[in-house]
């Protein structure tokens, strides 16, 4: 069976792991679920453009089509826009994820839990919680570019999706 979309790169718009490559990709589905980071990308005419910097910029008005910068980035994150953000995940018991609380961006993982019956009810007890937090401008520079393509965090913030993806799309470049 030929392809649908002949010549056509796909790229996942989560991790942009090559999609094309990837065992049992097949262009006819209408979407396609990333074997990379699991996100499901959607194979369609109307995900085709003419170049990154086009796909970037998609949606993009409030910065005018132009990717802001790392200071202006921050700056935002100061002012509190980003503030209450949250992505939560959890396998196995286990539950991790990222938040901003505050202007300070803030990774976390609290271990499973566990219960027993002390003669009465049952107790639960918490499993071990860690954070880190990123406080300097370099540690909010580092988790902007490292995380900010997190669509459940910063789905209704394209700004930072795409200088996260621009940071990505560099480190690919320069390898």
């Amino acid at each position: 069976m030929s392809e649908r979309f002949p010549d056509i790169d796909w790229w996942c718009d989560r991790c942009k792991a090559y999609l094309n490559s990837q065992i049992g990709f097949d262009d006819h589905r209408y979407t396609w679920k990333c074997t990379e980071c699991g996100h499901k990308n959607s194979i369609s005419r109307d995900n085709i453009y003419k170049s990154h910097e086009d796909y970037w910029h998609q949606n993009n008005e409030s910065t005018g089509g132009k990717l802001m910068g790392i200071m202006d980035l921050l700056k935002q994150l100061a002012d509190g826009v980003y503030d209450g953000e949250r992505t939560d995940s959890e396998m196995n018991g286990v539950s991790s994820g990222f938040y901003i609380d505050k202007g300070t961006p803030v990774k976390y993982r609290e271990g499973k839990s566990t219960k027993f019956f002390d003669g009465k009810e049952n107790i639960r007890t918490p499993g071990k919680r860690t954070e880190e937090r990123f406080v300097t401008d370099e540690e909010k520079t580092t988790f902007f570019q490292s995380y900010g393509f997190i669509r459940d965090m910063f789905g209704d913030h394209p700004e930072v999706l795409d200088y996260s993806r621009q940071y990505y799309e560099d480190k690919k470049k320069n390898k």
